[in-house]
């Protein structure tokens, strides 16, 4: 069973726009694929981080289970979290053993603007037994319902229990992308799924897409090799895995296409390609291997520090083709992989997760902190799994000081949410850059 213990200081928070500092421990970290030494971190000084000035405000804390990361709205108003005991490898995998998690929960909170300020506040919480998914838009997230037969439901749950009564002639294309016209409102049940997907499989990994767009895993209950499925509105399209081999964490790209892993025999291949239909899908197809020490267990913590919002790159910051990123046991630091482009691209030395906003601006984090790279001042150099020494050089300065997860908000380029651990709970930090950062004469990043 995956286990973490994180030991951290308090939060520091934003007063009248200026950073306020407070003491920092030591860290621990056991079990997780978030593991920063033992280092205390250093307070910048107030308002500014090196060459950027940064506004942080801590919205409060809320509870996990020491190894899941919360699933946070785009618009960065909703958060999801997985609490209690952490599901079981087997369980989190999709593996024949993994069964229903009777001792985890999933609580969602809002981020609301209370007298001036904002506060976070605990809206639901679901029933026991599910699994939080890895993929949100802003009206609502996916969960995971293993079965007792075997098999396994995707189900959506929307951030609020109000809904539009429109939406209800066509429930499906609402439980994905949340649109339809104005109409009356009615109130559903806090934390009940809407199953978007539920047969006779074992149904994981789901991605949402642009326009309805769903993809996810499924496997027959008896059988070990999982499939990937796509999905766009009524029409739906299979590709099989091959023997001994199996899809796994499927993620779209803002343009619609698809980012999918495949793993056999210790060998991890990232997939690009369209997704407009079948023939589109295998003619456009475009294969690249990551890992050569891989299992279904090592390709899950690779995107463990991204969701699928954060792991592409967003619309208004790719360039032809976008760019994925996620994190490299084999070089053990984040990485990313554009289609077209030969090899994997390693970054910053030691980078444990990293985020693009909406301008191109680059959040990276290590042990020590958050680092903002400006747009375009990333180094197109190649490295590959044999040469990890040719890594982009992420040059900017440091604008956080303690081990955090960024996420992207979206339509405020400036603007980050930091997911923070402190033993079972995580802060959630509002960073935004309110100048744009500037490339420094020299870094500790290799």
């Amino acid at each position: 069973m995956p286990r973490a213990t994180t030991s951290f200081g308090c939060a520091c928070a934003l007063l009248t726009a200026a950073l306020v500092g407070c003491k920092t421990v030591e860290t621990t970290t056991t079990g997780s694929t978030i593991v920063p030494p033992d280092r205390r971190a250093n307070v910048p000084a107030a308002g500014t981080a090196s060459q950027t000035s940064v506004s942080i405000r801590n919205h409060g804390t809320i509870p996990y289970d020491g190894f899941t990361l919360p699933l946070v709205s785009p618009d960065g108003r909703f958060v999801a979290t997985q609490t209690g005991v952490a599901p079981t490898w087997p369980t989190l995998v999709g593996a024949p053993n993994g069964g229903a998690p009777r001792a985890s929960g999933i609580d969602v909170y809002s981020i609301e603007n209370v007298g001036g300020d904002t506060a976070v506040r605990k809206s639901f919480t679901l029933k026991r037994g599910l699994v939080l998914g890895r993929s949100a838009n802003n009206e609502g997230f996916l969960v995971e319902a293993p079965q007792q037969d075997g098999t396994r439901r995707i189900g959506f749950v929307r951030w609020t229990t109000m809904v539009d009564a429109s939406a209800a002639a066509d429930e499906a294309a609402a439980m994905v992308t949340g649109e339809g016209e104005s109409g009356s409102w009615i109130s559903r049940s806090a934390g009940e799924p809407e199953w978007i997907v539920a047969d006779d499989r074992v149904n994981l990994f789901g991605a949402l897409g642009p326009n309805g767009t769903l993809a996810w895993c499924a496997r027959s209950p008896d059988a070990n090799e999982m499939n990937l499925v796509v999905r766009r509105g009524e029409e739906t399209f299979e590709i099989a895995a091959e023997e001994d081999q199996s899809w796994m964490l499927p993620t779209f790209a803002a343009d619609g296409s698809l980012f999918a892993l495949r793993v056999r025999d210790g060998v991890a291949e990232v997939a690009h390609a369209e997704t407009t239909d079948e023939d589109a899908f295998r003619q456009s197809l475009v294969i690249d291997r990551i890992s050569v020490r891989a299992d279904a267990q090592r390709v899950w913590q690779a995107f463990a520090p991204v969701d699928t919002a954060s792991a592409v790159e967003p619309a208004s910051a790719a360039g032809v083709n976008p760019a994925l990123y996620f994190l490299s046991a084999d070089l053990g630091r984040m990485a990313t992989w554009t289609p077209g482009l030969p090899g994997i691209r390693p970054l910053a030395d030691s980078s444990f997760s990293v985020v693009v906003g909406d301008d191109g601006t680059m959040l990276w984090a290590d042990e020590d902190g958050v680092v903002a790279v400006p747009p375009g001042s990333q180094s197109p150099r190649t490295g590959s799994l044999s040469d990890p020494i040719k890594a982009r050089r992420l040059d900017g300065p440091r604008v956080y000081d303690r081990p955090a997860v960024p996420r992207r908000i979206s339509g405020k380029p400036s603007s980050f949410l930091l997911l923070v651990p402190d033993g079972r709970t995580i802060s959630l930090v509002r960073l935004t850059l309110l100048t744009p950062p500037r490339l420094m004469g020299s870094t500790n990043v290799r």
